[in-house]
């Protein structure tokens, strides 16, 4: 019986870490703060200066995280930098708003309260 046992957590082991290894999305944890998040990725070049490896002219990639109105959305992390959100061959997914519209003062009563 013990043996049985034995042989039983082993096969179970094996098919748990290889369910995880297999399992290719992870989804960060929704922002605690009382607004949602938007992101907007934005591209910079600088013609004067060359990429490092080839003539083309240099680029950088940024990504802009800023509050937004309320929605319940997820979007790859980090769209148009990481491909497809992929770090690690695993999509990674995050409670974003792509190209939300910027709570400026005064838009909604949450933001009165935080800008008073």
């Amino acid at each position: 019986m013990k043996k049985f046992v034995s042989h039983l957590l082993c096969l179970l082991t094996i098919m748990f870490v290889n369910m995880t290894a297999f399992a290719s999305i992870l989804t960060l944890p929704k922002p605690t703060g009382i607004f949602s998040v938007g992101t907007k990725a934005i591209e910079i070049r600088d013609p004067l200066q060359q990429m490092f490896r080839d003539t083309n002219p240099r680029r950088w990639m940024i990504q802009a995280f800023y509050p937004c109105k309320t929605h319940q959305e997820t979007s790859h992390y980090m769209p148009n930098t990481l491909q497809d959100g992929s770090v690690d061959g695993v999509h990674v997914m995050a409670h974003v708003k792509l190209d939300a519209h910027f709570i400026h003062k005064g838009d909604d009563a949450i933001s009165r309260r935080c800008w008073r």
